[in-house]
């Protein structure tokens, strides 16, 4: 087994390229069903690896050596309990993923069943505002850094990069033009459909 990078470097590549794809996939447009078919398994992949890096703190099976968001924060208890398997957002998404699009499973809806379509637009929002926490919560001398790397993907979601964004006394950063009140109507909604002959 070999020793775990619990350091900035992991955050700066290996997250990254999960935020960097999840992104793109989020905004890739090919014109087939089979195209947008892709685009669904592929945002809903890097997705549930966010999830399970954010909110699971089982380790899981020690061979695939799992990277978990608790790990990097500065202190035991700074990854606040909001993420974790009890989060609503958890909850009504991460099983989902596993039994509707990254595992084959008896569960999956078929033909044209309502309950196929992926809110993409609440995934995206809810995972870029849990990033943002996270970048605050890590060891001061790596905030710079890695606020850097991730400026484009906040960008992406109208998340502006000011000091106020990441100062202990903000919470009602916009993101996707939105309000944190917005972004709760935002949550009650049931589902925005990706197309209209979702997988």
């Amino acid at each position: 087994m070999s020793e775990k990078k619990v350091d900035k470097k992991f955050i700066e590549e290996h997250l990254l390229y999960e935020f960097q794809m999840l992104i793109f996939t989020y905004k890739m447009n090919i014109p087939s069903q089979i195209g947008e078919n892709i685009r669904i398994d592929l945002f809903l992949l890097h997705a549930r690896n966010l999830i399970e890096f954010f909110y699971i703190k089982d380790p899981g099976n020690p061979e695939y050596e799992y990277a978990r968001a608790f790990e990097f924060v500065k202190g035991p208890d700074a990854w606040e309990s909001e993420f974790s398997r009890e989060a609503l957002f958890y909850k009504n998404h991460y099983h989902l993923m596993c039994a509707h699009a990254t595992h084959l499973t008896h569960k999956r809806y078929y033909g044209e069943d309502p309950r196929k379509a992926w809110d993409f637009d609440l995934i995206k929002i809810k995972l870029v505002e849990v990033l943002i926490t996270f970048i605050k919560k890590l060891p001061l001398e790596w905030q710079d850094s890695v606020k850097s790397k991730f400026k484009e993907i906040i960008e992406s979601n109208n998340a502006k990069l000011i000091a106020g964004s990441f100062g202990d006394g903000s919470n009602n950063m916009p993101i996707n033009g939105m309000t944190n009140i917005d972004l709760g109507e935002l949550k009650a909604r049931t589902s925005i459909k990706t197309s209209e002959n979702q997988k």
